[in-house]
């Protein structure tokens, strides 16, 4: 890799640090709650309806998806819609295996 490009990516890597470091960290705590709790997937308009006023909700839900991207759940946007769901790794854990049936 050259050495722009190192730079380039130590940059990224910083600005990466810095938008984890100053989003509100109760407005996280908020969103993740009101994820984890949605019966289905959230968009960013119902999540701002139960944060506080100015919360910024498109970088909470960068952070968020930044923070979930190596667990075992990641944040995952279908439709402009946000949930938790299983690692795509991991699914394997959650297949039922049935035994064949004797006839």
């Amino acid at each position: 890799m050259s050495s722009v490009a190192n730079m380039i990516a130590t940059i990224e890597d910083k600005m990466d640090v810095e938008s984890e470091a100053t989003a509100n960290p109760e407005h996280l705590r908020m969103v993740e709650a009101l994820l984890f709790a949605a019966s289905e997937p959230l968009d960013q308009k119902a999540l701002s309806t139960s944060l506080p006023e100015g919360a910024d909700v498109p970088g909470l839900v960068k952070t968020l998806q930044e923070i979930y991207e190596k667990r075992g759940v990641n944040l995952c946007c279908v439709a402009g819609k946000y949930q938790f769901r299983t690692a795509s790794d991991l699914a394997f854990l959650l297949r039922k295996e049935h035994p064949d049936q004797k006839r």
